[in-house]
């Protein structure tokens, strides 16, 4: 495969998310899980120091969402990832840099409109059309609590579509969990929407919807991103070959476990 080759705007993206300071959450494993009741949790939160792409500093990190399902459910407890990612609370510099390149990433039509899937898609989503020709933001969608999880509705007042191209802005995709309800939302409204996200975590998500037939378009994968740090970034950013495994190693369970 032949290497990919990124613009100015997406180095400078790369480099934020790896760079620019913020809180993050590391679920830590602080019990056994094997002897650990099912009406407690063997999981931690941990708040400490990073960035959106972070990896390892502790042999405890990073457990993830999934972990915790999968011991909730009963299954066997894959070992922590070997990468993180955390777009919660965006700054403007992150999402000024994530908004000029989204902008970039070619689309099937032209839409005339974006809205952002809760919470940091609509975010992302409204800096996206400053910087997306001829695209009107619009306030679409609500979280709503339901079955003790929450999902994607329409907005009380939201404006209805005629058939007109619509853009969902989501930061990742996973398994297209928060994805599916948004498409949705937004048919019932009359719009023709499509998904764009920064990273497709490939995870699946991209056949899910494809196969409920709706389309979807990235700035960049997991190995497209993994790639880029291990041979074409800075030195100040670059990543060494044993992160590069690990996170390809946990990419690769995610994969066998979706």
């Amino acid at each position: 495969m032949a290497e990919r080759k990124f613009s100015p705007d997406e180095a400078n993206l790369f480099r934020v998310l790896r760079t620019e300071p913020k809180e993050i959450k590391s679920r830590q494993l602080v019990k056994d899980p094997a002897t650990t009741p099912r009406s407690e949790n063997p999981f931690y939160i941990a708040h400490r120091d990073g960035a959106v792409l972070n990896f390892p500093k502790e042999p405890n990190e990073f457990y993830l969402v999934s972990h915790e399902v999968d011991w909730r459910e009963g299954r066997e407890l894959k070992p922590p990832s070997g990468i993180y990612w955390d777009f919660r609370s965006p700054n403007d510099n992150l999402l000024k840099a994530m908004g000029i390149v989204l902008a970039r990433v070619p689309l099937d039509v032209q839409p005339q409109y974006c809205a952002g899937i809760p919470t940091t898609g609509g975010k992302i989503a409204s800096v996206y059309a400053e910087y997306a020709p001829g695209v009107t933001y619009l306030d679409l969608f609500q979280k709503i609590e339901k079955d003790g999880g929450t999902t994607i509705v329409e907005a009380d007042n939201a404006p209805q579509g005629h058939g007109e191209p619509l853009v969902l802005i989501d930061d990742v995709l996973s398994k297209g969990t928060s994805a599916l309800p948004a498409f949705g939302a937004a048919k019932r409204l009359g719009f023709e929407p499509r998904l764009l996200v920064v990273i497709d975590r490939q995870q699946g998500g991209v056949a899910r919807l494809a196969k409920a037939g709706y389309k979807v378009f990235a700035w960049c994968n997991v190995e497209e991103a993994l790639d880029y740090y291990l041979n074409q970034a800075p030195q100040e950013i670059c990543i060494s070959q044993e992160q590069y495994d690990s996170a390809l190693e946990s990419l690769r369970q995610d994969q066998f476990s979706g």
